[in-house]
């Protein structure tokens, strides 16, 4: 009970920060199912909760979950049998991350990403495989971000959540 009551006094110190801040990313994953010749390209959407430790390092965390799947057919496996089609989706995406950030020219920041995350793929054909892969790794990534007002800014970036999985994303945040 002592650390849920710790807990809860904490979020609720961070959420009064002014240096706390919430978002949603839009990603095109790119998903390589080990043993397939073929990529799964879902999409999904993260949000993301941050705290600015100072003006160059924050730390994230990221929740993500399929939007729409990836069908791609006619896929042979490394061992040689043939699927006729198959179809992919994000099933959750789980990050904690640090975030280094320099300034570039007014309100244009360059940013860097490491971290941990945790994804799970639901695999799906018609021929009556199914498959929940769950894969856990170090995460890199980069990207920009721009200040549209003091408390509102647009980022991109590129992940590598790990080996297996990637992204490009698009997204907003808002700062409290």
């Amino acid at each position: 009970m002592k650390k849920q009551i710790i807990s809860l006094l904490l979020l609720t110190s961070l959420s009064q920060a002014e240096e706390f801040y919430l978002g949603y990313d839009f990603l095109k994953v790119n998903y390589d199912e080990s043993g397939v010749n073929k990529e799964f390209d879902p999409t999904a959407v993260t949000w993301k909760a941050g705290y600015l430790v100072n003006e160059y390092f924050a730390v994230e965390a990221r929740v993500g979950l399929g939007v729409d799947n990836d069908r791609q057919k006619n896929l042979i496996t490394d061992n040689g049998l043939g699927i006729s089609e198959a179809t992919v989706e994000l099933n959750r995406l789980y990050s904690a991350l640090i975030k280094a950030s320099y300034p570039l020219y007014k309100g244009l920041k360059v940013n860097a990403y490491m971290g941990g995350s945790r994804v799970k793929f639901l695999v799906d054909s018609n021929q009556n495989y199914h498959s929940e892969n769950s894969d856990s790794s170090l995460t890199l990534g980069a990207g920009f971000s721009y200040d549209i007002a003091s408390d509102v800014f647009v980022n991109a970036e590129y992940m590598a959540y790990t080996k297996n999985v990637t992204a490009l994303q698009v997204g907003m945040g808002f700062r409290f």
